[in-house]
């Protein structure tokens, strides 16, 4: 036969099964709050994780479109410098030119310079050479009216003193 729990011990074991599904039941409430907890928590981690995925796609959207900014920009100034380029390669061309032009005109003129000198020279002692020349027939032509005027002696002496200024203007011509 059953033995019957006597009523202490009865109870004591109401009491122990009562204290268990206590024990059951907030062990059971705890479990349940850890899992609330977590799925919110990760629900909340997951919203922001999409939300910064989100923000992050644009600042990349917006990096992409000033990326390819950039880049136009960059072509547009190579292309840019190219044209300088070909422009300066142009200019460089024509001051090579022009310098080869001066150089030559330079020359013409360092030419025509040792030329107008060279003539100088010349004119000068032709100058020199016509002067004597003029002083031998200032003297010649003296001693010619002297001649026509029958002084032989003044004519002699006019001959004397113009002789080496004719050989001077003989030898300068």
């Amino acid at each position: 036969m059953a033995q019957r729990l006597e009523p202490v011990a009865w109870r004591q074991a109401r009491w122990i099964d009562a204290a268990l599904a206590v024990a059951g039941c907030v062990l059971t409430l705890c479990a349940l709050t850890l899992a609330w907890r977590a799925w919110f928590g990760t629900r909340d981690a997951t919203a922001r994780t999409v939300e910064e995925l989100r923000v992050t796609r644009g600042e990349l959207v917006q990096a992409r479109a000033d990326l390819d900014d950039v880049t136009a920009e960059i072509a547009a100034a190579r292309e840019a410098l190219g044209d300088d380029l070909v422009v300066r390669g142009a200019q460089e061309a024509t001051r090579e030119t022009a310098k080869a032009r001066l150089d030559a005109s330079q020359a013409v003129l360092a030419d025509a310079k040792a030329r107008l000198n060279g003539s100088n020279t010349d004119l000068v002692q032709r100058s020199a050479g016509l002067d004597a020349l003029n002083r031998c027939l200032r003297g010649t032509s003296e001693a010619l009216n002297q001649a026509s005027v029958g002084d032989v002696n003044g004519m002699v002496r006019s001959i004397d003193t113009v002789d080496a200024v004719c050989r001077e203007a003989a030898a300068a011509l």
